[in-house]
């Protein structure tokens, strides 16, 4: 299972990585840290309990890691995903600070799912707010992107460039 997971918004760390630097690599690999002298054969038993345990502690993080995922994008997305978006009478203008929590919770996802849910943002973002007539409806639309593009990094611009290609074909 080497998928890579976000932590801050210019790092990606692989789940082994993390496992690692959590539990101590020499417990993942198996590894023992000393010899063990005849006195300390007592010391011994405790200490294999202890490198079992962590074990079985870094087995049940991987295991909550993957339910807290599930958790996120099942109820904690759809809610931010139904809020995104206020509608005043003719008006719909884009709420920021919704955009950048929600680009925040999907920053935590798997890669593949965090693509999705981006591209998915990127496209809310452009379709109801930037392609509307409303000047002050595309302004907070600019500065929700702009927020959205600092909350996730730079290097996500081709694929906000590119969404913004395909749904913004005419000029107002």
């Amino acid at each position: 299972m080497q998928e890579k997971y976000h932590r801050k918004p210019n790092e990606v760390v692989e789940y082994s990585d993390f496992l690692k630097e959590f539990v101590g690599s020499s417990i993942l690999d198996g590894e023992e840290s000393e010899e063990i002298s005849d006195h300390d054969s007592e010391h011994s038993d405790d200490e294999d309990f202890h490198i079992k345990k962590a074990k079985s502690d870094a087995v049940m993080i991987a295991d909550n890691v993957e339910d807290i995922q599930q958790k996120f994008q099942k109820k904690v997305l759809p809610l931010l995903q139904r809020h995104i978006l206020q509608v005043k009478g003719e008006n719909t203008t884009i709420r920021s600070f919704v955009a950048v929590s929600l680009a925040k919770v999907i920053r935590k996802l798997p890669v593949k799912e965090f693509t999705m849910y981006l591209q998915k943002l990127i496209n809310l973002i452009v379709i109801k707010g930037l392609r509307v007539k409303d000047l002050n409806t595309r302004d907070k639309a600019r500065k929700a992107l702009v927020k959205v593009i600092e909350e996730v990094s730079p290097k996500f611009m081709t694929l906000i460039l590119k969404e913004m290609q395909n749904n913004l074909t005419r000029g107002f």
